[in-house]
């Protein structure tokens, strides 16, 4: 394999590491989004500061409004994230508050 084949090849091999890492988005509601729609949303949690990354759950809760959980929310001292959003003119904008929410565990 010649040298320029194999500097050809890393870049497709990184992307395809990254993706495999990836945090899954997880999808609830009755409606299904759009991948476009998708990537403009978490695009969003890019953007701003305030939300927690990566987007971990769409709750599809309209064709233009779901609500959003950024960061992770599953075990002791986690922090995530949690706003809506909603499609204005063919573009998703936060509409919400970004509230904050962590988790603790108290001992009885």
């Amino acid at each position: 394999m010649s040298r320029c084949l194999h500097t050809a090849l890393l870049p497709a091999f990184v992307v395809a590491l990254l993706n495999a890492c990836a945090t899954p988005i997880e999808f609830l509601g009755t409606y299904r989004l759009p991948r476009a729609d998708v990537e403009q949303i978490k695009a969003l949690t890019i953007q701003r500061l305030g939300p927690k990354k990566p987007v971990s759950e769409i709750n599809a809760t309209k064709p233009d409004e779901a609500e959003v959980t950024a960061g992770r929310c599953s075990y002791a001292g986690d922090v995530c994230t949690r706003f809506t959003v909603r499609k204005r003119h063919g573009h998703w904008l936060i509409t919400s508050k970004i509230t904050e929410e962590q988790i603790i565990v108290t001992g009885s």
